[in-house]
């Protein structure tokens, strides 16, 4: 893991907050049994105020007080955008991520919050069953090679 865009503008993560540490702390962690992907502090803030920016320049205000556990909600109806919202910048590939992968009903169907939560240092940073969505993963553990395709499982927006 290098770098997360939110839209077309990537965001100034340190790189090595992602990095596994010699301890076997920190990293960056593909889990199917974890709901929401997890990014240590730094990482999280960064992307929850890339996605503000990214909304308000769509004339879109979070709501104040977002529903627990999530840090950014939005209130219904939203106009959301189509296409990819966030790119998880990876060696050698990107993995897109688009707004329905990102954002889930909450609230009683009355908020779209953003399906990311934070964890504290060191982590693990984990990238959860939700942004997993509509892909397919084959991990080659004798290559040491992960690839994956976009599948549509669910349709999303």
């Amino acid at each position: 893991m290098q770098v997360i865009s939110i839209g077309d503008q990537r965001l100034g993560i340190d790189p090595k907050l992602f990095e596994l540490k010699p301890d076997g702390s920190g990293g960056f962690f593909i889990d199917s049994g974890t709901g929401f992907s997890r990014l240590i502090t730094p990482a999280y803030d960064a992307v929850k105020n890339g996605v503000v920016r990214h909304f308000q320049q769509l004339g879109i205000q979070p709501v104040p007080q977002p529903t627990a556990p999530f840090g950014l909600c939005y209130a219904l109806p939203i106009q959301a955008p189509l296409g990819t919202l966030m790119t998880f910048h990876m060696a050698g590939a990107d993995f897109d991520v688009r707004f329905g992968s990102v954002f889930m009903y909450a609230q009683g169907a009355t908020e779209m919050c953003m399906g990311i939560l934070p964890i504290e240092p060191p982590g693990p940073n984990l990238l959860g069953a939700m942004q997993q969505a509509n892909y397919h993963f084959l991990y080659d553990t004798v290559a040491s090679i992960l690839s994956y395709t976009r599948e549509i499982c669910i349709p999303t927006i």
